[in-house]
């Protein structure tokens, strides 16, 4: 298993380092933030290289390795393999990387002359041993990179020379290959394989792979519950991307699969279902990098690395406060990636707002994330590792009857040092104006309402629960008619804390 990888120079690559990965390794990050880029160079060997682990209880093991590649009488071998348990002491822990070869052997030399107060001549036996340690990894490492723009057809050629592709181009012929060989076979098992983890994942979908008299094969599907086959054309994308992901974990040529997006085109119990596919193929290796929550939970997920761009391409790990997100049922890709949360009472206040900022000038690229408090139970909620890493800002209203959980509240985010925002009057939907509220209600609003008052519940007042029409409501109103409230000083306090962080 590679546990370490230095990348350089690749696009917005100028050096990063991805250390202690396991199992199942995920990138998350905001769009243009480098995931793309440290996939492509993963694969590209001038870009590459793979570190080395150094631990002292291993000291032994490497001086075996070492001591055959020793062909000197003068220095001893004795005298050489001390130098090297010094050196091997002094990086106890540390990941060795082979484009360091040149700085590690004049360490080597420069240890051994202040330990026998002579010149370590000959370096070459020092050179082999570490090529031989890590041409070991880079030899055994057999990366692919499942293309984003997947392209798989529903018919082609018949042509069975033609190698498995990233972009899902041979896919057909792939498949054909395996499931004409002999029974009992390893390449007919690995069809089967693939033809069983399929069906798992997609609630019993089959595929089918069929030639025609044309010289062409053509690929199928029968969806349980549907009779008969249907061809791939008339199916959606998603069983076509999961087909050609399962076929890669089977493959025999590759041990370190790389997946951007495996969420395009897939319903969310798919992308469970193929997430634990995975986690079931041991002896495989995976880097995905993705914008959806599912491929962030870690009761699958070993590694999480946090992508953002300053600059240059930069990743953090940031395991241990997804897993804890996870725990705490928030969602730990909208916590990881936003520019923003904005805490609101309830979940039907956002949307509301979220038209409201798109009618501010320059918020288009932010990631603005929305994190409903749920009312009553405001007070309850663990704010502390929410504000951890991000933008953290809460919006709440003056309807009198929650006043003693929204003081509770307010205290709570002045313990934590979280802005909290409180609108003057009684509810969000008290900004609404009323004419956009007859626009989109009609003849349902009284000719006799010219105005909301501000103190009183709006339902109250017109007869009608507008809260879930909000959106539509704030889209027929223009931004002037809110300029003189405190909702417009809420939006434009939001901008500043935007624009004084990170550009979009």
């Amino acid at each position: 298993m590679v546990k370490a990888l230095k990348l350089k120079g690749h696009k917005g690559i100028k050096e990063v380092n991805i250390v202690d990965l396991e199992h199942i390794n995920v990138l998350s990050g905001k769009n243009n933030s480098g995931k793309s880029s440290i996939l492509e160079a993963v694969q590209d060997k001038a870009k590459r290289s793979l570190g080395v682990l150094f631990k002292e209880e291993n000291l032994e093991n490497l001086a075996k390795i070492y001591r055959p590649l020793i062909n000197t009488s003068s220095p001893s071998p004795d005298q050489i393999l001390d130098t090297f348990r010094q050196f091997i002491k002094t990086h106890n822990g540390e990941y060795l990387y082979k484009d360091y070869e040149k700085d590690y052997v004049d360490e080597f030399s420069k240890i051994f002359q202040q330990k026998y107060h002579q010149n370590y001549g000959n370096s070459y036996s020092f050179d082999r041993f570490f090529r031989v340690v890590v041409s070991q990894e880079e030899d055994n490492f057999k990366p692919c990179l499942i293309d984003p723009k997947r392209k798989i057809g529903s018919v082609t050629k018949i042509d069975t020379a033609v190698k498995l592709s990233t972009n899902g181009d041979n896919l057909l012929n792939d498949l054909f290959f395996l499931k004409n060989q002999e029974p009992y076979s390893k390449e007919y098992k690995s069809y089967v394989s693939i033809f069983d983890s399929f069906k798992q994942i997609t609630n019993g979908a089959q595929f089918n792979i069929l030639p025609d008299k044309g010289n062409n094969i053509k690929l199928q599907f029968r969806i349980d519950k549907c009779d008969g086959w249907v061809d791939a054309d008339n199916c959606g994308l998603g069983l076509r991307e999961v087909l050609l992901i399962v076929s890669f974990v089977f493959s025999p040529e590759f041990d370190f699969i790389q997946i951007e997006e495996p969420e395009n085109h897939l319903h969310p119990e798919y992308q469970r279902k193929l997430l634990r596919f995975i986690d079931s193929a041991i002896d495989k290796q995976f880097l995905i990098s993705t914008h959806s929550n599912i491929f962030l939970d870690t009761s699958y997920v070993d590694k999480v690395f946090l992508t953002y761009f300053n600059g240059q391409v930069c990743i953090e790990e940031k395991t241990n406060k997804a897993k804890i997100l996870n725990e705490l049922g928030y969602s730990p890709s909208d916590n990881l990636i936003s520019d923003l949360i904005i805490l609101t009472e309830g979940p039907k206040d956002f949307p509301a707002i979220e038209e409201f900022l798109k009618k501010i000038e320059g918020l288009a690229g932010y990631a603005i994330k929305f994190w409903p408090l749920g009312g009553d139970i405001m007070s309850q909620v663990d704010l502390s590792i929410l504000k951890e890493n991000s933008n953290l800002i809460a919006l709440i209203d003056n309807d009198p009857g929650s006043k003693t959980h929204r003081e509770k509240f307010k205290e709570h985010c002045k313990s934590l040092n979280i802005e909290c925002f409180q609108l003057k009057r009684y509810a969000l939907e008290n900004y609404f104006s009323i004419k956009a509220i007859r626009d989109v209600f009609q003849a349902q609003i009284s000719k006799d309402i010219t105005e909301i008052k501000p103190d009183k519940k709006i339902d109250s007042q017109i007869g009608i629960n507008v809260k879930n029409n909000s959106r539509k409501i704030v889209g027929q109103m223009g931004i002037d008619e809110i300029k003189n409230t405190d909702l417009y000083e809420f939006l434009v306090r939001v901008e500043t804390i935007l624009k004084n962080s990170s550009s979009p």
